[in-house]
């Protein structure tokens, strides 16, 4: 039971003050910074940041020439073991969990790709839901999904609120042309 060895490699842009392991941790390097009083020693610290409370990534927060920066932790991890982020693609979480950053469990891969790993894994909030706002069910029987890209609101649809709001729609017609509006 040999303990698999952690790789350390700098976080691009910040050679010197910061490094990232293939495990997902973090390691901020001891340095010497000028304080108000003269020199003081930063001693190296290792964590996993702290997560984030509205989208539950890691982040960590990069001290660079006097400014700070939030990097989340998995985008530092692909970005030091495999490089940048090519252009219209996502940093992916292959198990879906948010809190494993290792780098056996991340890729880059398309926007689609990452949404639909969100319903297989379970955790897309709209394939949690078992009812429409209205408290109908989500079946076999009283759903549809409306994948008209040139029509807002794509996704899954309620048969009944459909249904009933079509009625209403020509309920309202038949009022209007009984009045002689057109």
């Amino acid at each position: 039971n040999a303990t698999p060895v952690e790789e350390w490699r700098a976080i691009p842009g910040y050679e010197g003050l910061y490094e990232v392991s293939d495990l997902g941790r973090v390691k901020s390097l001891e340095r010497m910074v000028q304080g108000r009083f003269g020199l003081l020693r930063v001693p190296e610290r290792i964590g996993y940041g702290s997560v984030h409370k509205s989208t539950g990534y890691f982040r960590v927060g990069l001290s660079r020439d006097g400014g700070c920066e939030q990097i989340h932790v998995h985008r530092a991890v692909m970005l030091a073991f495999v490089g940048p982020l090519p252009e219209g693609m996502h940093t992916c979480h292959n198990n879906g969990d948010r809190a494993d950053n290792r780098l056996a469990n991340l890729r880059y891969d398309t926007v689609s790709s990452n949404r639909l790993d969100s319903v297989l894994h379970g955790t897309n909030h709209e394939t949690a839901k078992t009812h429409c706002p209205q408290g109908h069910p989500y079946d076999q029987e009283n759903t549809y999904y409306n994948n008209r890209p040139d029509r807002p609101g794509r996704g899954r649809r309620c048969r009944e609120c459909n249904r009933i709001r079509c009625a209403a729609k020509h309920q309202e017609r038949r009022r209007r042309l009984a009045q002689g509006v057109a």
